[in-house]
């Protein structure tokens, strides 16, 4: 799956997440070139994601062994 892709295709603009430092990162999706991109940025290659599109902050799960990072998603 193309996440990046997804993302946009669905509207969304940019992406929150905490790295695995704990550093808040704030991504313009269209700054990004490709998935591989940005799986650089969050420095994991998730296994697995879920989507959320119907909470009141649509997010993404990425789920990395027993960890998760969660993808808080913008339109704006």
């Amino acid at each position: 799956m193309d996440l990046l892709q997804f993302m946009k295709n669905e509207g969304y603009t940019s992406a929150k997440f905490s790295s695995l430092t704990g550093e808040d990162v704030r991504l313009i999706l269209n700054d990004v070139a490709s998935t591989e991109d940005l799986y650089q940025m969050m420095e994991v290659k998730p296994t697995s994601v879920s989507y959320y599109p119907y909470e009141r902050v649509p997010y993404i799960d990425c789920f990395i062994d027993q960890n998760v990072m969660k993808l808080r998603l913008s339109k704006a």
